[in-house]
């Protein structure tokens, strides 16, 4: 096999592994009120808190690790990358991650308590640190396709 197959191969079993987890996630709402939000080039949901248990028992299901405010510097340097992109990790606010084995591509879920501590936003997306593994159209369709929009 050529490198660019390879990389192509490799490619497809990581976007295989991140569709089984959106799967997964998108299964734990009742509601399918997923919008895509371009800002961040990420899906969007946002819940009730009365749910966040069992939201957040899928998402630790799904994904191998959750970030916190403090466990965040033992982080990869990808995932460390992604957090700065998103404008940092506040307490109470969580990133659920899975990585390739590269470190070089994520599935990403970031988890925001809103003030009012009733209602939460939930964004998922695929960060690439160095942008050349998937563009963010390739992302926004892939999104797109597993949650039904």
């Amino acid at each position: 096999m050529r490198s660019h197959e390879i990389l192509i191969t490799m490619n497809n079993d990581d976007i295989n592994q991140f569709k089984k987890i959106c799967l997964k996630v998108k299964g734990s709402f009742v509601n399918n009120a997923w919008d895509f939000d371009s800002r961040f080039n990420s899906l969007l949901i946002v819940f009730d808190s009365a749910i966040m248990n069992r939201i957040m028992h899928s998402l630790d299901d799904g994904f191998a690790n959750r970030w916190d405010r403090v466990n965040i510097k033992k982080a990869s340097r990808s995932i460390k990358k992604l957090v700065k992109t998103i404008y940092g990790i506040e307490s109470g606010q969580f990133i659920f991650s899975e990585e390739n084995e590269d470190h070089d591509m994520a599935l990403f879920a970031a988890w925001w308590p809103w003030g009012n501590g009733e209602q939460i936003s939930l964004r998922i997306s695929i960060f690439s640190p160095q942008k050349n593994l998937l563009s963010d159209n390739e992302i926004k369709e892939y999104l797109v396709e597993w949650f039904d929009l």
